[in-house]
């Protein structure tokens, strides 16, 4: 209980104190409840020392890339499916905004996602709603 506590008050308040207690307890992995469109939570997403490797309903899984789950961060990281500017991304990548390379890359994790957790609505209708824009002539 006091490791909770002390996460909860001390570690969730700035990106500092998450990573000192990270590296004081040797954490090698992060369970973060999912919630889409989520900035607080942009820094551990693109902390280049963390790789997302499972993104779900219920859950996305992030380990430590020097650490004893790194090998998962080369296997099954995601590159461009960034949870915290989920909405932004699908977007740019409706609007042409990504390069071809990028805009690939994300259906292709988007597909891997609905791949992972079958009833999540969510990367499905992104891919579905990609699909279709893409069909509609540029104005």
């Amino acid at each position: 209980p006091a490791f909770f506590a002390q996460v909860v008050r001390d570690g969730l308040q700035t990106p500092a104190a998450m990573w000192r207690l990270a590296d004081q307890y040797h954490v090698d992995w992060l369970w973060l409840r999912p919630r889409l469109d989520d900035p607080s939570r942009a820094f551990v997403e693109h902390d280049p020392a963390w790789s997302l490797v499972h993104v779900s309903e219920h859950a996305l899984i992030l380990v430590r890339k020097s650490g004893k789950f790194g090998h998962l961060a080369q296997t099954h990281g995601y590159a461009m499916l960034k949870p915290s500017r989920f909405s932004a991304l699908v977007q740019a990548a409706a609007s042409g905004q990504l390069s071809a390379s990028e805009a690939d890359q994300l259906r292709a994790e988007l597909a891997r996602a609905e791949t992972d957790d079958p009833q999540w609505p969510v990367p499905r209708e992104a891919l579905r709603f990609l699909h279709t824009v893409g069909k509609q002539p540029r104005q």
